[in-house]
């Protein structure tokens, strides 16, 4: 039996107490504002009016999605052209490092890479966008924040890391979306070279798989301006 890194075991205890304060976070109710005193209820979050195929997840209602629903979700955002994109770009990255060292170099190098990539990948939805939320009835959908400050949507993002609206309408600690790339990286063990399948190493490359979700999460928050930026206008 392979002996599990001191470092991996220490990932889990400090995940365990970012979990635990987030939850506490999360159920600390917000200040009623002068709409909510009237009866009115002011959601925190905002949706897009339009379905986008960048990036898949961007909430365009506030209808909870059924099982069914979640399951679909989880296709689109495996095959979504920002999966493409990261994955070109993560083994470009890993071409020009020698990473994992074990795939070599060449196309055939640069193929392994971008496969290995697009498989954890799509198991990280498959357990984060699908089976998880479909468990915890969580909203695997990012909701924007769309107003305020750079500083305040900033935050709205990388909160959201930890932060998931619950399909009753309420919000909780973000389990899809942490153990969503915990399973990814561990499955990927059975796939990537040797040397990389460590309690280290499967730590190291969860802790890159976190901040990279953290900064996706920016780019959804101002990707509706980015787009309309983008967009061409008659």
């Amino acid at each position: 039996m392979r002996r599990v890194h001191p470092a991996f075991i220490l990932i889990l205890v400090l995940a365990f107490q970012v979990c635990s304060a987030a939850q506490q976070a999360a159920n600390v109710p917000d200040a009623p504002s002068a709409s909510q005193k009237s009866g009115e209820q002011a959601p925190r979050d905002k949706v897009v009016a339009h379905r986008s195929i960048f990036f898949p997840n961007l909430a365009t209602d506030r209808t909870p999605l059924t099982v069914g629903q979640k399951a679909e979700l989880f296709v689109k955002n495996s095959v979504a052209p920002s999966a493409f994109l990261g994955a070109a770009a993560g083994a470009g990255i890993g071409q020009a490092t020698n990473s994992p060292s074990g795939y070599g170099q060449g196309a055939e190098g640069y193929g392994k890479r971008f496969g290995a990539l697009m498989a954890t990948h799509a198991t990280t939805e498959f357990v984060g966008t699908f089976v998880i939320p479909s468990i915890a009835r969580q909203d695997p959908r990012y909701f924007i924040h769309g107003e305020g400050t750079f500083g305040q949507r900033l935050g709205h993002a990388l909160s959201r890391v930890v932060v998931a609206p619950n399909d009753n309408g309420g919000y909780g600690f973000n389990w899809g979306g942490v153990i969503g790339p915990l399973a990814g990286e561990t499955v990927a063990n059975s796939y990537l070279p040797v040397h990389e399948q460590t309690g280290a190493r499967t730590a190291e490359r969860y802790g890159v798989e976190m901040a990279v979700k953290a900064g996706t999460n920016v780019m959804r928050e101002f990707w509706p301006d980015i787009f309309k930026k983008l967009k061409p206008h008659n």
